[in-house]
């Protein structure tokens, strides 16, 4: 099966019962085909959305519905084409639209595939989704021998800017201290996981498992450093 099929198939939403004709439908799919995702700005595609609202009197959930299938059009689109930048546009603007059930979604699309599309999904998955699943989502990414080192350090990226931007409950707090446990406990993400646990959990300071990393980049700086020395 084709990753275009794949990407259809887990992408599509449970969408709502279409209320509206099939004239309004067709409508709708032209505004969010022809207009909304080749917006080069996010303010110009929400305009869009609240022009589609207005004039035809549909709702966020189903510009959303109609985004979707979009989306599970172009998911195996190549990074930097343009039909690559229109569907993070479509992801973009998806992600403010959609309801909890439909926001789901994302997490199956970032799982499918590592091209620029998935990474995005993953991305307004992780900011958009503000219970401990979203942390269990980063922790299957980390955990897929394929997934390439530039996708988990955007995993890290997206981790980062929701602790420094957006508050969470203490189950999402809960399983982001053990996600990075778990990834020191591996030797993987020191420097990352270092940080975020200083900020996050007061009792790592002086934990043994701090010991250990600190003896762990102490070791990697010297062998570093021997190693330049040996090109001197």
């Amino acid at each position: 099966m084709s990753y275009r099929k794949v990407g259809c198939m887990i992408f599509m939403t449970l969408a709502a019962s279409v209320s509206f004709s099939k004239t309004t439908n067709d409508e709708l799919n032209e505004i969010v085909t022809n207009r909304i995702v080749w917006c080069e700005t996010k303010d110009q595609a929400m305009g869009w959305v609240r022009r589609a609202t207005e004039k035809l009197h549909v709702s966020n959930a189903d510009i959303a519905d109609s985004l979707t299938r979009f989306i599970s059009t172009n998911a195996d689109a190549r990074d930097g084409t343009s039909r690559s930048q229109a569907c993070e546009m479509a992801i973009m603007v998806f992600a403010d639209l959609a309801g909890p059930a439909q926001i789901q979604s994302l997490s199956r699309l970032a799982e499918r595939g590592t091209n620029m599309i998935s990474r995005t999904a993953f991305f307004y998955f992780y900011t958009h989704e503000t219970s401990d699943q979203a942390v269990h989502l980063a922790e299957r990414l980390f955990d897929k021998p394929e997934i390439p080192s530039h996708y988990k350090g955007e995993v890290w990226r997206a981790v980062k800017y929701v602790n420094m931007h957006q508050k969470r409950d203490a189950a999402y707090t809960n399983a982001v201290v053990a996600f990075a446990r778990r990834q020191l406990e591996r030797g993987c993400d020191l420097n990352a996981c270092d940080t975020l646990l200083l900020k996050m959990d007061k009792r790592y300071e002086a934990s043994d498992l701090r010991k250990l990393v600190l003896r762990m980049k102490a070791n990697k700086d010297g062998r570093r450093n021997r190693g330049k020395e040996a090109v001197r």
